[in-house]
């Protein structure tokens, strides 16, 4: 009985010991979770919305000090060129060699995600004639079986597509069978008479049934 009553005494005793260590460890897990709690209410997340440039997209994944180099959160510039153009504010991408000729204003065809793939070609911020884009190399370019022409290309076509062009005889620079062969034009009938390739001896420019 001795015995068992001196294991009873020893257990109420460790029990007796052990509340207060509990009471004071959950006191002090809980002043640090206030305290950190506290510490994030002095320090919010800086709102980068609040400079009037706000990080979207591939800047929203960009560190700090990929733009504000040495510290410099003053004198950054706002614009894309400003930082992808040639002698860029910092070492950032920048517009290909091979690029179309355009403004600086890459937002009109580019999105802040990424560079590719261009939703939209703003022409409006394009420099330059058609060719000088449309060469087969920056852009699509005239396709091999074109019809013969030295007259630019807006003469016919437009920005919106290339197919359902209003065609121009006016720089078409050669004879009407040249085009007019049933392959890269419409060409003369079956039930045609019999008549030589000169086919502006008969026709016009404006239509095929019209004689002059």
């Amino acid at each position: 009985m001795r015995e068992k009553d001196r294991k009873k005494g020893r257990k109420k005793q460790q029990k007796t010991l052990r509340t207060p260590f509990l009471i004071g460890l959950t006191t002090m897990l809980f002043c640090g979770f206030a305290s950190a709690e506290s510490a994030g209410e002095q320090k919010p997340r800086f709102d980068h919305f609040t400079t009037g440039f706000e990080l979207i997209g591939a800047h929203a994944r960009a560190s700090c000090a990929s733009c504000h180099e040495g510290g410099n959160f003053s004198s950054v510039p706002t614009t894309c060129a400003g930082c992808h153009g040639q002698n860029g504010f910092v070492a950032a991408t920048q517009q290909p060699t091979h690029h179309v000729l355009t403004t600086n204003q890459c937002a009109s065809c580019h999105q802040p995600r990424s560079w590719q793939p261009v939703v939209r070609v703003d022409h409006l911020e394009v420099i330059g004639t058609c060719a000088s884009c449309h060469d087969g190399i920056r852009a699509l370019g005239q396709p091999v079986n074109h019809l013969p022409t030295t007259d630019q290309c807006d003469s016919c076509h437009n920005t919106r597509a290339f197919s359902f062009a209003r065609f121009s005889h006016t720089a078409a620079g050669t004879d009407c069978f040249s085009c007019h062969n049933g392959v890269q034009a419409r060409g003369k009938p079956p039930d045609h008479i019999p008549a030589s390739n000169f086919c502006d001896a008969c026709h016009n420019t404006i239509s095929f049934e019209g004689l002059p």
